[in-house]
């Protein structure tokens, strides 16, 4: 069926039905409202749709459902794709989107289940919320440098490949997708990579024909890393008897079989399946069953902390000071992370961590003012106190107030 531009109404359900119905041309009126409506049970029949060349807009909702819809011709007049335009197109395979287009609405792909290429040009300045979620097929994406606006779940499990800088919302993105970005910008994308970071165990079995061995099947996902190398990723083991995670329970593994031990555990490949087979019994006299495995996996500082630089003055040198409130989680694991990599100044006594002269956690109980302190030592800062901290909050009206876990420190900024 051909659809004339001049046409300016089609009826609710017109071609509902037509189970035959494979091409049509389609006019600027059917873009812009709800096709849906239009071609009503013929979703599955339609592969190949062609629109008018003076289209501008394809309307939100414009071929949602089309399961049938293989071939798509988008005309370089268009530049918008509109909220949900082609949401559970399952038959679409592949997607070029002229250079005309400037913005991907919200939902405009979702579920396009066998969509496997999708050509994003430099003209795209925004990809709306869950634009390509659920595009199972889909593997890889370049996002063009011109992309400034990203929506939150707009990429699911899939390799984005970026030409320049973070994008706004970016974010949101580095949970469920693998980002690769150019040297170049390392800075900007940096803050990033801290938080993106994930440990996905497969399985963790005893062994069949030996009980006292644990295999443990691991991913370590590193989300975000520069396209011109091999990501990496510092690794540790830990293990708690009864599944707690407590350092009562806590336990270092030593003793790994078959090969299996990383030959430098600070860069072990990331994004790749790996074994641990730890033969239990060498480093622990408790029953396997009652053991939980834990693949500890780090990079950056031990903590993410908010600084701030205070400018030098006639008693005190130019200092970097952090300004936000840690938590008792990120601290514990910090801690974690140093027990596991044999930190010298860490004992485990009755259940009780100690370092620094004090203790820092009961079983599964942090001291939070002195765990901080003990954490932030170790990434170079000093507690900011006396008369620093007064001058500080008086002088500079920051108004910091440590206490509990809220410990601030500082440290001399290099000139």
């Amino acid at each position: 069926v051909t659809i004339p531009d001049s046409v300016t109404s089609i009826g609710w359900g017109a071609f509902s039905g037509c189970s035959g119905l494979k091409d049509v041309r389609v006019p600027q009126y059917v873009l812009d409202s709800q096709v849906r409506n239009v071609f009503s049970s013929s979703y599955s029949s339609i592969t190949n749709v062609a629109y008018s060349s003076v289209i501008t807009n394809i309307g939100d909702s414009a071929f949602s459902y089309c399961r049938g819809l293989t071939s798509v011709t988008i005309p370089n007049s268009v530049t918008s794709i509109g909220d949900g335009a082609f949401l559970g197109c399952s038959g679409l395979t592949s997607m070029t989107i002229p250079d005309s287009v400037t913005s991907i609405g919200n939902y405009a792909f979702v579920v396009c289940t066998n969509l496997t290429s999708v050509t994003i040009p430099d003209s795209v300045t925004s990809i709306g919320e869950s634009a390509f979620k659920g595009c199972s097929g889909l593997a890889s994406v370049t996002i063009p440098d011109s992309v400034t606006s990203i929506g939150n779940n707009a990429f699911s499990n899939c390799q984005l490949i970026f030409d320049g800088e973070p994008p706004s919302g970016i974010a949101q993105l580095a949970n469920s997708c693998v980002l690769l970005y150019p040297a170049q910008y390392e800075a900007q994308w940096r803050p990033l990579i801290t938080k993106t970071t994930r440990v996905e165990i497969v399985t963790s079995e005893i062994r069949g024909d030996d009980p006292t061995i644990l295999d443990t099947r691991f991913i370590v996902w590193k989300r975000v890393w520069p396209i011109e190398s091999v990501p990496t990723i510092k690794l540790r083991a830990l293990a708690f008897e009864d599944g707690e995670r407590s350092f009562a329970k806590v336990v270092r593994p030593e003793t790994f079989v078959d090969g299996t031990a990383p030959a430098n555990w600070d860069a072990v490949e990331a994004n790749v399946e790996h074994t641990l087979s730890w033969k239990v019994s060498e480093d622990w006299a408790t029953r396997l069953a009652k053991v939980k495995f834990e693949v500890l996996a780090h990079e950056g500082e031990l903590l993410t902390v908010d600084t701030m630089t205070v400018p030098e003055s006639e008693s005190y040198g130019k200092v970097e000071i952090t300004c936000n409130d840690l938590t008792d989680a990120s601290v514990t694991d910090a801690l974690y992370w140093l027990y596991a990599d044999k930190d010298s100044g860490l004992t485990v006594s009755g259940g009780v961590l100690h370092g620094g002269g004090a203790a820092l956690a009961n079983g599964a109980s942090l001291y939070g003012d002195a765990a901080a302190r003990y954490v932030l030592s170790k990434m170079g800062y000093s507690p900011l106190s006396g008369a620093l901290l007064n001058f500080v909050n008086e002088d500079l009206q920051i108004s910091l107030s440590p206490s509990g876990v809220r410990q601030y420190g500082y440290r001399a900024v290099e000139e």
